[in-house]
């Protein structure tokens, strides 16, 4: 490409980011000329889209060429180089340097600190008026009411959707789709094509229940609020069915309900006598041990006077509020009644031949309401609180419905290695979002070991566009670091998957991003700071700034005080070079720098 064309190039993209209402037009700065060689400088610049730290090296080549060419320090600058300048400021908002963006960048290129103001230039202020807009138009990310393994939280949720808006991509996949909480709570372009995929069939009829049973699905489970309301309202009890199932009445649900609590009941009855029992044997001897009337009232901290009370005590209590907590939900029919309608579909879920596919979705979709696995017990998932919280889930499964319609998201039912390398996936505009079962996580329902891994990143190599790639490297163990045996074989396993799946990514992984505290450095989080959940990224990014979402939420809701689920008022984002990162994970495996 000839000189011209690349001048010709990055005026266009400077004049396009940074428009003439950003700046103070002089005819000295028009006179201002780049030479041939700092074009080329800044050409590269645009067309690589290189990290922060990269930028600035080409930003102070570019000075330092330009100042040895005129020989003076005080010559006026070209317009497209502030514009550079300017841009890189703004975009330094957006991350953890909000505050300081403006003279960071200044002070980082070698530039006076008072340089924006000499050129009439205010890129914080920009910034700030051009978010005030966004934050009209944006909702915070819609985060689907199901419970389920690995389900991503809003903060990386938002992490994923603003990690997008950094490549331009036309069609976006979930790899692997889970509970749909990336592919319902990203933000997304109007004319993009988006794609969720699940190995696993019971996942893909919800998916498709979701896009094409809209109408009957709301229908449907307002009917199951219908119930529980009714249940909970009247006195006298008349049998309920439900249009969807009809052959199972209300009455046959709550008794069902009710049995399958008893054992619960029992058992946590006879602990309270045995723990009482215990308990009182310690009374019996040690005498000497004084009560002001209640030998049942828990001291309200414990000291090594009253350590063994406190601890007898507190047994007694727990399971005195468990009994008391069964016999009141005895009290209440719709409690029992959605007991029973949860173990019900577990028969619906399982007969397939007597069940029809839509039917087999509701039935998953309610159990996810309430526990992220089959196996729940009842007792503790399904209460007072959390029936309450379902039924007042209407409203969000109306945007979750609109999110799959509106923007007639197509679902497969493939294998993450089949999916990939579609040919109308396969593409320089894809963006892949891969969310596999974690390395060294146990309870999926399907093995994904080591070849399963290696398998995927063969594929990642050879794809043409981009990827974020979720996972953990830290290992998640019980025992405290002094306490693993040499010969442990379950942590050394842990250990070896994870440093395996860190190496084998160190080829096409380029950047890391993830989620720290403000207070600690990237290798502090990184080498100390317990289990990180990271992203692998193949392109190059800024972080985003997770004070947008805060100010979002708190705009939509009018709560300041709003929590961000996965996130506390410390928390920012962070990303960082895979070459630099590396050597930190490998260190954080080690035991003795938990």
């Amino acid at each position: 490409m000839d000189n011209e064309t690349k001048a010709v190039v990055v005026h266009n993209y400077y004049n396009e980011k940074v428009p003439a209402s950003r700046y103070r037009r002089t005819v000295r700065y028009e006179a201002a000329k780049l030479s041939p060689e700092e074009y080329d400088i800044l050409y590269e610049l645009v067309t690589t889209n290189p990290f922060y730290s990269k930028k600035v090296e080409l930003l102070r080549q570019v000075l330092k060429n330009y100042q040895f060419r005129k020989s003076c320090s005080n010559s006026p600058l070209p317009l497209v180089f502030k514009q550079a300048v300017y841009l890189l400021a703004y975009e330094l908002c957006k991350g953890d340097y909000y505050n300081i963006a403006q003279k960071q960048v200044l002070r980082d290129i070698g530039l006076s600190l008072n340089s924006f103001t000499k050129w009439g230039m205010t890129p914080k202020n920009d910034f700030n008026a051009q978010l005030y807009l966004q934050l009209a138009d944006l909702e915070p990310p819609t985060i689907i009411p199901l419970q389920y393994q690995g389900k991503k939280n809003m903060a990386l949720i938002y992490l994923v959707s603003e990690l997008g808006k950094q490549v331009p991509y036309n069609k976006f996949l979930d790899v692997f789709g889970g509970s749909g909480a990336v592919t319902v709570g990203i933000s997304k372009k109007e004319n993009a094509q988006y794609f969720i995929n699940d190995a696993d069939p019971d996942q893909t009829h919800i998916y498709e229940v979701l896009c094409n049973h809209d109408k009957e699905f709301i229908k449907d489970i307002s009917d199951i609020c219908t119930a529980i309301h009714r249940l909970a309202e009247s006195t006298e009890q008349s049998d309920i069915c439900l249009d969807l199932f009809p052959q199972v009445s209300s009455s046959k649900l709550i008794e069902d309900g009710r049995n399958l609590v008893v054992p619960s009941h029992a058992k946590a009855y006879k602990k309270y006598q045995e723990a009482d029992e215990k308990y009182n044997e310690y009374l019996d001897a040690h005498p000497e041990i004084p009560f002001d009337g209640n030998k049942y009232k828990v001291p309200d901290f414990p000291t090594i006077y009253n350590y063994d009370i406190y601890i007898y005590l507190r047994e007694i209590s727990k399971y005195a509020d468990k009994v008391n907590s069964l016999v009141d939900d005895f009290k209440h029919p719709e409690i029992q009644y959605s007991r029973g309608l949860f173990k019900y579909f577990n028969k619906v879920v399982k007969k397939t031949n007597s069940f029809s596919a839509y039917q087999r979705a509701i039935a998953l979709i309610f159990q996810g309401c309430f526990n992220a696995r089959a196996r729940a017990d009842l007792s503790n998932c399904i209460t007072k609180e959390t029936l309450e919280q379902f039924c007042n889930n209407t409203e969000i499964w109306k945007r979750v419905v609109h999110e799959y319609n509106y923007y007639k998201i197509k679902t497969f039912n493939e294998l993450d290695v089949e999916v990939v390398a579609r040919k109308e996936i396969n593409c320089k505009d894809t963006l892949l979002y891969l969310d596999s079962p974690y390395i060294a996580t146990v309870g999926y329902k399907s093995v994904y070991g080591r070849n399963e891994f290696q398998a995927l990143h063969d594929k990642l190599a050879d794809f043409t566009g981009y990827w974020i790639f979720s996972c953990r490297i830290g290992v998640n163990y019980k025992s405290k670091p002094d306490e693993i045996p040499k010969n442990d074989t379950t942590f050394m396993d842990k250990y070896e998957n994870i440093k395996f799946l860190l190496n084998l990514y160190s080829d096409i992984a380029q950047y890391v991003a993830f989620i720290r505290n403000k207070d600690v450095s990237d290798e502090y989080y990184l080498v100390h700071d317990g289990i990180k959940e990271v992203m692998f990224l193949n392109f190059p990014a800024y972080a985003p700034d997770i004070n947008i979402l805060r100010k979002l939420i708190a705009e939509k809701t009018q709560n300041k005080r709003i929590r961000i689920d996965g996130a506390n008022k410390k928390s920012v984002y962070s990303i960082m070079s895979y070459e630099e990162f590396y050597p930190l994970a490998v260190k954080g495996l080690d035991p003795a720098n938990w």
